[in-house]
């Protein structure tokens, strides 16, 4: 058996701390210019890896890092356990009910959002091979396949801290860009782990049928009978041992498992990692503590190390090539956004600055395409130059992710009361009551926007607790503050008029829902100082209420 000796033991010990102490160095200056920890953590690798280090004091990096080589096989080897643990945070916070809820939506737009970027990344990898990717002629099918897989997938860790430091987490357009993401994630693996099978078994067609069976197989299980059984074992767990430390270990153990069965079938061990980490995180035994607890024991250690070691693996200086790297850039940027554009505005039928939103906020790839351009470099699929285009990729989308994300969705949130008007949100009504057209409104609210009816229903009856929004002249202004990223208005008319409690006891005919987002005060301010203006005289209000067409509606609501 081969053992580090003493002074190996020692280089280990100064490799783990040197990393460990410029990742947070680096991670904390990423975190404090509002971008995620990992882009400082890459930055921290180059900084001291062979790329500045090793060449302006080369001997200091020899030391570290060259002087002994079973030492930087065992911080690789660690390195490794910290990318598996990634794969299987990633997969806790793969909320299956999300994407069950989110449905239809949230299908079309992951749908679409992988399958045009595949064949984009694969169409230009193949055009582009031999004039500007310039490797080896035998791979050409094989990048082409991974180009395509690398453009289709988004990075999910990275996509919810977004959303999250941009308060959308909650919102609808939050929830479909999250959904998305996941289904994303979940497609581009299956696909990754099938084509890395190819690339490193060298499989012929029958092989690769059964690598896809087994991969099937292998989700089908784990996500219905092995989920039911880490439900029955978790409580049993619990129960036996105090603490949350029988939980955690159970769940790294099954994790390691899993990715045990993946790689001995030929299928990469992230895989295997990223599964159970669904089957897990989705178990109701699974508390918030054992997965933070969890994700902060790999945030703060392994994929550090992890993200570090990717500097110290390649020169990206020496292996930067800018047409390489713009060709990388321009193809991803185009291939999402078109992909989810589309979509978005064409088959979910959002509109286009919503469309904008979400296919900017579906575009960081993060540690995903980073993880998967460092797997295909160890396979030998792509060369350096390639992989450190990746890398800047990679980074690049993930920091413009949320600023144009911010962008589009500000400027949703500040459309005036005109630019909300949609004849799908105008209708006739024939309630008899207040709270029948409150409970009608609120549920086709619900319907068109898929929003929690209930929950909005008592969030507008508790508004009109406080003081009835019946105003005068026909007028009736309901609203409630919800988690909606951009303001809803929806007019239903009452030809006969409802009693709303109206300052002026006339009853309302115009009948005006708005919904604003939650922490927008002057939003929903401004837009209720709009509405009473353009519609808060008799004659407007009836001059509206007598028409019959709901386009006629618009213009004339348009021209007060």
């Amino acid at each position: 058996m081969i053992s580090l000796n003493h002074h190996e033991v020692i280089i280990l010990l100064i490799q783990l701390s040197v990393l460990l102490i410029f990742a947070r160095i680096f991670g904390e200056l990423s975190r404090l210019a509002k971008q995620p920890a990992v882009i400082g953590e890459i930055i921290a690798g180059i900084v001291i890896g062979p790329s500045l280090l090793g060449n302006y004091f080369s001997d200091l990096f020899e030391y570290i890092f060259k002087s002994s080589p079973n030492a930087f096989i065992a911080l690789d080897g660690i390195s490794s356990i910290g990318v598996i643990l990634l794969l299987f945070v990633a997969g806790m916070e793969l909320e299956i009910p999300l994407i069950v809820k989110k449905g239809k939506s949230a299908a079309i737009i992951s749908l679409f959002g992988v399958v045009v970027p595949f064949i984009i990344g694969f169409l230009s990898g193949w055009v582009f091979y031999d004039s500007i990717i310039k490797f080896n002629p035998e791979y050409k099918l094989l990048f082409s396949l991974f180009f395509g897989t690398a453009l289709s997938i988004s990075a999910l860790p990275v996509i919810a801290k977004t959303l999250l430091d941009l308060n959308l987490l909650k919102t609808q357009i939050g929830g479909l860009i999250l959904a998305a993401a996941m289904v994303d994630d979940l497609i581009g693996w299956i696909f990754f782990s099938i084509l890395l099978s190819m690339i490193v078994t060298s499989a012929e067609l029958n092989q690769i049928i059964i690598v896809v069976l087994s991969i099937l197989v292998f989700v089908a299980f784990t996500l219905t009978l092995g989920r039911a059984i880490i439900n029955r074992i978790l409580p049993l767990i619990v129960s036996y041992i105090s603490g949350p430390g029988g939980v955690i270990a159970f769940s790294i153990v099954i994790c390691l498992l899993g990715s045990l069965f993946t790689q001995s079938i030929g299928i990469h061990s992230i895989f295997g990692a990223f599964i159970v980490g669904i089957a897990v995180g989705n178990s109701e035994h699974f508390t918030n503590e054992h997965r933070e607890i969890i994700h902060q024991f790999t945030a703060g250690f392994f994929a550090p190390l992890f993200f570090v070691m990717i500097g110290l693996k390649v020169n990206f200086i020496q292996n930067f090539d800018i047409v390489l790297v713009i060709f990388v850039i321009f193809f991803a940027f185009a291939a999402k956004i078109i992909g989810v554009g589309i979509g978005s505005y064409y088959f979910a039928k959002l509109n286009k600055y919503e469309s904008w939103a979400i296919a900017f906020g579906l575009n960081a790839r993060g540690s995903m395409a980073i993880i998967l351009g460092l797997i295909a470099l160890e396979a030998k699929v792509i060369n350096q130059e390639i992989f450190v285009a990746i890398v800047i990729m990679a980074i690049l989308t993930s920091i413009t992710s949320g600023p144009f994300l911010n962008y589009f969705v500000k400027f949703l949130r500040n459309r005036s009361f005109i630019d909300l008007l949609d004849k799908k949100l105008i209708y006739i009504s024939n309630a008899g009551s207040k709270n029948e057209l409150i409970k009608e409104i609120c549920n086709f609210a619900a319907t068109q926007f898929k929003l929690n009816e209930k929950e909005l229903h008592l969030e507008v009856l508790r508004r009109e607790q406080l003081i009835s929004t019946g105003l005068q002249n026909h007028l009736a202004i309901p609203h409630a503050k919800f988690s909606v990223a951009s303001p809803i208005v929806i007019i239903a008319i009452s030809k006969d008029g409802i009693e709303f409690d109206s300052l002026d006891g006339l009853p309302a005919k115009v009948i005006i829902f708005l919904i604003t987002p939650y922490g927008e005060n002057d939003l929903q301010l401004n837009l209720l100082a709009e509405i009473a203006n353009k519609l808060g005289t008799i004659k407007n209000t009836q001059k509206i209420v007598s028409l019959d067409s709901i386009d006629d509606i618009i213009k004339t609501i348009k021209k007060l």
